[in-house]
């Protein structure tokens, strides 16, 4: 990766790119923002399709940060919210951006979002060190999280922005008595849920981002407040006389001509300024902080990690991968079992000169192995196909890129059953290098399953040999194994489960016992 990113956040209302590099001091120096108002989702339920003339702007959008970037030698993350994620036609979306700009976008889950904007918050603030609870309202939803140190404590993201509220209840801009009414009991009974699902006890510093967030501060500091100065925090006092503002005016006209409002802005603030006030009365908030930063800085800080495999990302993703597998397959031990022989599988590969695989991919191998049976919660039959929905569905799932998830979902997908094939669209869609990737990593999970057959942990470890083409793959028995038992269970098992590994490697795999 460049030392220089670009980091695109592709939101339903508008688009926002931000261009660093790294400083001295551990952070990153901000070379360029661009920003377009692309208005990528619309609806007031939830956001069915993108239009081919939002496309088309969005493609549009795209290509001009592409020859910015461009300019500054710039490797480019592009992660997409609400808008996309929600859409039917994503896949046909995804594919069209894909084959005119060059972009593989990262789609990723509301938690996700809102643990990004956490990062990029933490960079703009001094509040590392504190339990802050996060607003942060975008065109179709907003995120809410509580956390500490980095770490996130709570964290979810409701299906509620400032363009969904306004098609809604306030449609094309105009305000009536009956819109406010339905649009406040109907965020009441939404937010009264949110609180019922968050701790009992909510941290006293709350931070806000996001563009509602910055125009409602500028309409405290240009109409409430009439001093110099930006404005760095709103009271709920000065929230509530801006929403009467706001609602005085009855269309999107009047707030542009009575209250300085951008017509980009114009038509959609009261649904946010609304959602931001309630959030206020049900939450408790007495006074939000704004950061200038949000998502794509948190993008930024969160590639920088990955490059470098800091400590704090992998204990976010561990957590999560177990905080799923605890939910759907309370016994842990079994899967733990499975997992360490991937990995010991994997590592010997690697001394064999056989297969070499990146750090991170190991990773996703003993992520992709604990979570591998969670579809099991659904039915046992077909299960594998269940694990692959969760896995690429759940928004439990933290700290990942959406290339990882897909990969680790392809991973359990195959753990069993059917080869991987042109018939399965979601290994179709991998690209030729995570297509091998899955079917190596799938095979040795497959190998590791017929071992971990016992679910006693019978088998120690296995050593693996080139013997001319062949790989000869020596079992050790464990301690466990009691006087007169043998691993012919395990390799019998494991001997079954080798054809997709030996397809992957292009190498006769011979399981045998160590004497």
């Amino acid at each position: 990766m460049s030392s220089t990113l670009a980091a695109i956040d592709m939101g339903t209302n508008s688009f926002h790119m931000v261009i660093v590099e790294p400083n001295d001091s551990g952070g990153f120096q901000i070379l360029t923002r661009e920003k377009e108002t692309v208005r990528l989702g619309s609806g007031a339920g939830d956001l069915e399709s993108i239009t081919p003339e939002a496309t088309a702007r969005a493609i549009d959008c795209l290509n001009r940060f592409g020859k910015i970037a461009k300019t500054r030698n710039a490797s480019v993350r592009a992660v997409a919210t609400s808008a996309v994620r929600e859409a039917r036609n994503r896949e046909e979306f995804l594919k069209q951006v894909k084959k005119e700009t060059g972009l593989r976008v990262d789609v990723i889950q509301g938690k996700e979002e809102a643990r990004l904007i956490y990062l990029g918050v933490l960079q703009a603030l001094p509040v590392f060190e504190e339990r802050i609870l996060l607003i942060d309202i975008g065109g179709g939803s907003t995120e809410y999280l509580i956390g500490e140190k980095g770490i996130p404590e709570f964290a979810t993201s409701l299906k509620l922005g400032a363009i969904r509220l306004t098609d809604r209840f306030f449609p094309e801009g105009q305000v009536s008595p009956s819109g406010i009414e339905d649009a406040r009991y109907f965020l009441r009974l939404n937010l009264l849920g949110l609180r019922a699902e968050m701790p009992e006890q909510l941290p006293d510093k709350v931070i806000g981002s996001s563009g509602t967030a910055r125009t409602i501060l500028e309409l405290a500091q240009n109409h409430i407040r009439n001093v110099n100065g930006e404005a760095r925090s709103i009271t709920a006092g000065e929230l509530d006389q801006v929403v009467e503002l706001l609602l005085g005016c009855k269309n999107r006209k009047q707030r542009e001509s009575k209250l300085g409002l951008d017509e980009k802005r114009s038509d959609i603030i009261v649904g946010g300024a609304l959602l931001l006030q309630e959030s206020f009365r049900i939450l408790g908030i007495k006074e939000m902080v704004f950061s200038p930063f949000a998502l794509r800085e948190g993008v930024v800080f969160d590639s920088y990690n990955r490059s470098h495999r800091k400590k704090e990302l992998s204990g976010i993703r561990r957590s999560s991968v177990l905080q799923l597998t605890n939910r759907m397959i309370p016994r842990e031990g079994p899967a733990q079992i499975c997992a360490n022989l991937s990995l010991n599988i994997l590592e010997e590969l690697s001394s064999a000169g056989a297969f070499f695989a990146e750090e991170v991919e190991k990773e996703i191998l003993e992520y992709a192995a604990l979570m591998h049976n969670c579809g099991i919660a659904i039915a046992h039959s077909a299960h594998h196909k269940h694990s692959h929905y969760i896995i690429q569905n759940s928004e439990m799932l933290l700290g990942f890129t959406g290339r990882e998830i897909d990969v680790m979902a392809a991973i359990a997908r195959y753990h069993r059953k059917a080869m991987p094939g042109k018939k399965h669209s979601e290994y179709e869609e991998l690209n030729r290098y995570d297509r091998n990737l899955v079917k190596v990593l799938a095979g040795v999970l497959r190998i590791a399953i017929g071992l971990s057959r016992g679910e006693s942990g019978r088998v120690e470890k296995v050593s693996i040999q080139k013997q001319g083409k062949d790989l000869v793959f020596w079992v050790q028995p464990s301690q466990k194994l009691k006087t007169g038992d043998d691993l012919s269970l395990e390799v019998h098992g494991a001997t079954l489960r080798k054809e997709l590994l030996e397809q992957a490697l292009e190498r006769p795999i011979d399981i045998r016992i160590q004497e």
